[in-house]
């Protein structure tokens, strides 16, 4: 299968995913969410795992680089699933798939790497989507509070540490099935010990009209991340980038046809959305220049 065809399901099976946990959260909480999918992922591919190939053999930077990615999935999931709930699935991953905006700025102010046209209309685009996107948002949500767009930035920030980071594991060690069980399993531990925690949080809510929802939705997360460890095993980050970057323009397709009663999907939004999926390609795309 064809490096652009793996990002490219790898950026639908995301949508999916963002759908149906969208429609399990009315009836559930994101911590719920979170834990159905982790759990679905852990032990889904780790079983396989175990009784196909067994744990292979691999560097041991590889493995602590995944380690490392496994505990900020954790962290991911849980501020994108809180931001679905919050401000809606369609902005909440529009939100998050500004990461190379983030990527070209760090590069330039930070690294002091050089930047070109492409970089420049792309985080033109991202920004002005960002706008779209987010403009009014509290007068289309209820009791909206500014900090609700920290989760999807915070999603964003960790997406664009992520990506990079496994595929250079993935070219240490090409073992995309055992990386993907490795962070399931990594991340379920962490998120297992937080709910040990005497902290506050919202309850775990296991309504049986969520159940299916959820169901859906983990087995869709956890598709796309098999999907993209193989797309990063086959192929470099500035391809595989742009496409996954795609997700936003098929989670409010899915929206506008499934959500229509639940997702208020605006002419801004749509807009707002194909921006920064234009912005994200520019930026990637710039890096060959």
């Amino acid at each position: 299968m064809s490096i652009e065809l793996l990002a490219l399901l790898t950026a639908f099976s995301y949508a999916a995913s963002n759908i149906a946990a969208r429609w399990g959260l009315r009836y559930s909480t994101p911590n719920t969410a979170v834990l159905f999918s982790l759990s679905m992922h852990a032990l889904g591919l780790s079983s396989i795992v175990l009784f196909t190939e067994g744990v292979p053999a691999v560097p041991r930077a590889a493995l602590y680089l995944v380690v490392v990615t496994g505990v900020l999935q954790t962290l991911l999931r849980s501020c994108h699933y809180l931001a679905i709930s919050t401000v809606g699935v369609s902005r909440a991953v529009t939100l998050r798939n500004t990461h190379p905006m983030l990527t070209v700025l760090i590069g330039v102010t930070v690294l002091g790497e050089q930047t070109n046209a492409f970089n420049l209309a792309g985080v033109g685009l991202i920004v002005g989507g960002t706008v779209l996107t987010s403009w009014r948002m509290d007068d289309q949500i209820p009791d909206f509070r500014p900090w609700y767009l920290l989760l999807p930035v915070a999603t964003s920030v960790i997406t664009s540490t992520v990506h990079p980071v496994r595929r250079y594991a993935m070219i240490l060690a090409g073992e995309p099935f055992f990386f993907a069980a490795l962070v399931g399993v990594v991340s379920l531990s962490c998120f297992t010990a937080y709910l040990a925690l005497p902290l506050p949080r919202d309850p775990l809510v296991w309504h049986r009209k969520a159940l299916l929802p959820f169901a859906i939705s983990g087995g869709c997360e956890t598709a796309a991340i098999l999907l993209l460890f193989h797309a990063l095993a086959s192929g470099p980050v500035v391809v595989v980038s742009p496409i996954t970057a795609t997700s936003p323009v098929w989670t409010v397709l899915l929206a506008s046809i499934l959500l229509r009663r639940i997702e208020h999907v605006t002419p801004a939004v749509i807009f707002g959305t194909l921006l920064v999926v234009a912005g994200a390609v520019c930026v990637s795309l710039g890096r060959y220049w």
